[in-house]
């Protein structure tokens, strides 16, 4: 007694739901097994599912507290850098006041804090991106082989 296994992806079409797809697969399936008894068992079937869930499997639950984790990480570093910008645009406030007294129109002082904050958002961005890759590459020695799909990842 020999096991086959045979996966197929197919795409399901919008008019159509999971439960229509597997009772048709069921139906095909009783109609293979009469006509090839000895290819299919009675306790074999045919049946649909996504392929996210089969790819993700039981790690479901784990990646989207995972997700959720990362999503609460990023609030609060936006919400750090939001106030430190803040902080320091208080703290120089002075220098902004003098500069427009001194006749620095307001458009020449608007442009200077974008081109600091634009050059401050690129040297954190390539410092955000060189972290996540050297962390990705540590992330990936600790975690375990059997993770759906983990081979996928590039470091």
């Amino acid at each position: 007694n020999q096991a086959h296994t045979l996966i197929v992806s197919a795409r399901l079409p919008r008019d159509k739901t999971l439960v229509q797809a597997n009772s048709q697969m069921a139906a095909i399936g009783k109609q293979f097994v009469q006509e090839h008894p000895q290819q299919l068992g009675s306790d074999d079937r045919l049946r649909v599912t996504f392929m996210q869930e089969r790819m993700t499997r039981g790690a479901r639950p784990a990646l989207l507290i995972l997700m959720g984790a990362v999503g609460l990480v990023l609030l609060i570093a936006c919400a750090n850098v939001a106030n430190l910008l803040l902080a320091r645009a208080t703290a120089r406030q002075k220098e902004i006041a003098i500069r427009a007294a001194i006749g620095g129109g307001r458009a020449r002082i608007v442009r200077q804090l974008l081109t600091e904050t634009a050059l401050l958002a690129v040297i954190g961005g390539i410092c955000g991106l060189l972290l996540g890759s050297w962390g990705v590459r540590a992330l990936l020695r600790g975690i375990p082989s059997d993770l759906p799909r983990i081979q996928e990842i590039a470091a």
